[in-house]
């Protein structure tokens, strides 16, 4: 059990705004939240021989890159929702409920279905197996 509350040392006050968080680079050449490209349709459909997306990050860590801020290239795209959830495993017919951004992070801080339904198949095994 935890010990009363009065044992515990006071908590500082919070601030009512956080200082902003310091941002070396952006990212991508998108930049922001729900603006980073993630599929680059030029290499999955068209003719390019490779990820333009996959360059940018080796020339940012590599330094043959100078990080900027500016509008990321028509080839460029993020996955769409559906596409998501298929990643994420979800049944086609799941409804979602909110805004694009709220159903995006939904799906991103979800535990795949099937790795759920798997990881729960294996400790019944394992359970049924203790019991005997």
């Amino acid at each position: 059990t935890p010990p009363p509350a009065s044992l515990h040392p006071p908590r500082p006050p919070r601030p009512h705004e956080a200082p902003p968080s310091p941002k070396p680079y952006p990212p991508s050449p998108g930049g922001g939240e729900n603006k980073t490209p993630f599929v680059d349709e030029d290499y999955l459909y068209g003719d390019a021989s490779s990820d333009w997306i996959v360059d940018y990050h080796k020339g940012l860590m590599n330094g043959t890159i100078v990080p900027e801020s500016k509008e990321a290239p028509k080839r460029l795209r993020r996955i769409t929702i559906k596409e998501a959830t298929r990643i994420q495993s979800f049944p086609d017919d799941y409804v979602f409920c909110g805004n694009k951004g709220v159903i995006y992070t939904q799906i991103g801080n979800a535990v795949p279905c099937k790795m759920a339904e798997a990881v729960a198949r294996a400790v019944v095994t394992y359970l049924e197996k203790e019991m005997i």
